[in-house]
């Protein structure tokens, strides 16, 4: 029925919010079928931030969206981490959630010629994948650390046991090298752009005259930045879009809703400068993998983010998070520094070559 499939335990292709997962997704369509399955959403999901939200009255059910297959499964509870001392628990709640997949999924999964299993819940179906389709290969997509995002001892467990059946690993940047089993080939394959997009001519959102600032996104997000920043530059606008927050005690910063992905291009493109005001739980791989600093750098803009992504030759300025000083400092060097020419990267089409053949690319392997 498809020939790619891809489990996710926090995206749905049909989100606004445009992961990586879309972009390959997006590059695969024209090669085979594809199908989409979102997993961990469940009744505890509303007392979370969770991209999927507005998609619950179409859970359960297969759906053709923009040629993709997509599927979200919804159910009272989902399996979580739980105390060491609940291990066995935790164990038996996860095998049963994989083991009862609905029969729809399980069709698709005996069909697929290539299955891609994201980081996180996903893992856990490794065994039952095999057992409904021997012959698929299997690639994990190695988005986070699991320690990092603090996935289950459970998920963990099952990396390491199911390693043998899982064909190649993908992590995005070397400082995740560590967390992939040894016995499994991995290749370092960055995130790519979407070049043409990116590209186009249009025209600015902003006042003539004025200087503005831009943020994207929701993850790690620190709003306390916006507090401090807003304040010490009351002559630059701060436009934070899709932060998940409403509000700052500063006039001068705007918090505009979740928007689609091609709409927050021309605030980018018109901007002074951007930010990646990434708070607790930041961690050094995202110098390779956040998205939102590598389209920064595809713009040439100058970006203020935590030091701890900060990387002067690539025109990023960094900040202690919640001290003043810093990151007036920070966005001080931002405004006087240039434009960069458009950074080097892969495109999103050769990053999935790279997914459907990592062995023709020798320099990827680790």
């Amino acid at each position: 029925m498809c020939d790619y499939v891809f489990i996710s335990g926090y995206h749905d292709y049909r989100s606004q919010r445009k992961a990586d997962l879309h972009f390959i997704v997006d590059n695969l369509k024209s090669r085979g079928r594809v199908a989409f399955l979102s997993l961990r959403y469940s009744h505890l999901s509303r007392y979370r931030q969770d991209p999927r939200h507005d998609l619950r009255g179409r859970a359960n059910r297969l759906e053709l969206h923009d040629d993709v297959l997509c599927f979200l499964r919804y159910t009272f509870v989902h399996p979580m981490r739980l105390p060491p001392r609940f291990g066995s628990v935790e164990r038996a709640l996860f095998r049963l959630y994989a083991m009862t997949l609905p029969g729809e999924v399980r069709a698709l999964l005996r069909k697929a010629r290539i299955i891609y299993v994201e980081s996180g819940i996903a893992i856990t179906f490794i065994a039952q994948i095999k057992r409904l389709n021997p012959a698929s290969r299997i690639i994990y997509l190695a988005s986070d650390s699991l320690e990092a995002i603090r996935q289950a001892d459970t998920i963990r467990e099952d990396l390491r046991t199911h390693a043998s059946s899982i064909d190649a690993a993908r992590i995005p940047s070397p400082l995740l090298k560590p967390d992939i089993p040894p016995d499994i080939p991995t290749y370092f394959i960055p995130h790519g752009i979407e070049k043409q997009i990116f590209d186009q001519a249009l025209p600015s959102p902003f006042k003539a005259d004025s200087i503005n600032a831009v943020s994207v996104g929701s993850m790690l997000f620190d709003p306390t930045f916006f507090d401090i920043a807003g304040a010490a530059f009351p002559h630059i606008t701060f436009h934070v879009i899709g932060s998940g927050h409403s509000g700052s005690p500063a006039a001068n910063v705007i918090y505009h809703p979740e928007m689609p992905f091609s709409a927050t291009i021309p605030f980018l493109q018109h901007s002074r400068f951007a930010i990646a005001a990434y708070g607790q739980g930041l961690e050094p791989y995202l110098t390779h993998t956040s998205m939102k600093l590598m389209q920064y750098r595809y713009l040439g803009l100058p970006a203020v983010c935590p030091n701890t992504v900060a990387l002067p030759e690539v025109n990023r300025f960094g900040y202690q998070a919640g001290d003043d000083a810093s990151i007036r400092s920070a966005i001080e060097a931002a405004l006087a520094a240039k434009r960069l020419p458009p950074g080097a990267c892969l495109s999103w089409a050769e990053v999935t070559d790279r997914l459907l053949a990592p062995t023709a690319f020798p320099d990827m392997q680790c």
